[in-house]
Order: C-alpha cells, then sequence, then structure tokens
C-alpha cells in the first residue's frame, strides 16, 4: 500500500523550522552561511593553481555578437571579470544548494512525523 506524501507543510509537534527536529539540516546552514565566502576563494585559487600548472590560460570568452542594454541593465553589470562572474555563479550554486537541503530535511521531516520514525 502505498501512502501519500503532503505536498505543502508539515504539521510537526516542533514545528517545521525547529532546531531540535533538524539538526543536520541546522548545521549545513551554519557551515555554508559561515563558510560560503571561503569555500568560493578557495576553490578560484585551486582553479588558478591548476590553470597555471597546465599552462592553460585563463582568459574570458567574448560574445561575437552586440548585448544590448534592457530596462534596468546597467553598464556595470555587464564588465564582470572572469573571477568576478565564476565567483557570482558558484555563489548562486550555494545559494541553490541551500534551498535544496532546506527542502529536503523538510520533506524528511515529514516522512519522520508521519511515520514516527
Amino acid at each position: 500500500m502505498i501512502f501519500p506524501v503532503p505536498k505543502t507543510g508539515c504539521k510537526s509537534k516542533l514545528g517545521p523550522n525547529s532546531s531540535s527536529n533538524r539538526p543536520l539540516e541546522q548545521g549545513l546552514k551554519v557551515f555554508l552561511k559561515d563558510k560560503r565566502n571561503d569555500l568560493v576563494e578557495e576553490a578560484l585559487q585551486f582553479a588558478k593553481d591548476t590553470y597555471e600548472d597546465l599552462g592553460i590560460p585563463a582568459v574570458k570568452k567574448k560574445n561575437c555578437q552586440e548585448e544590448e542594454n534592457y530596462a534596468g541593465e546597467k553598464t556595470a553589470d555587464k564588465s564582470l571579470t572572469l573571477d568576478q562572474e565564476l565567483k557570482r555563479s558558484m555563489l548562486e550554486c550555494i545559494d541553490r544548494f541551500q534551498q535544496e537541503i532546506a527542502t529536503l530535511c523538510e520533506g524528511m521531516g515529514c516522512m519522520s512525523d508521519r511515520f514516527a520514525i
């Protein structure tokens, strides 16, 4: 027999955001919040060192087509260096990872509450 899993929210006795029912999630949140920039800087430095060791030039690929200025877009938005663009992209990935962890832990909490595991 298959039991349906609730799609929205969880009626936990401790509450869905209680720190005592999700220590792993809280630990990951604290770690990623504290070490977010350090992780990115270390990864960028590792990539630079690897490029230098292999003799590969690290250059930003230029787009042949002219880019248009859209409403609300500033010129400064386009002039990111390679390091800045990589850092921005990596920070977006970490933010997305944090969202996925929160969603997964919420689902696990609901399953735990439902089946009393």
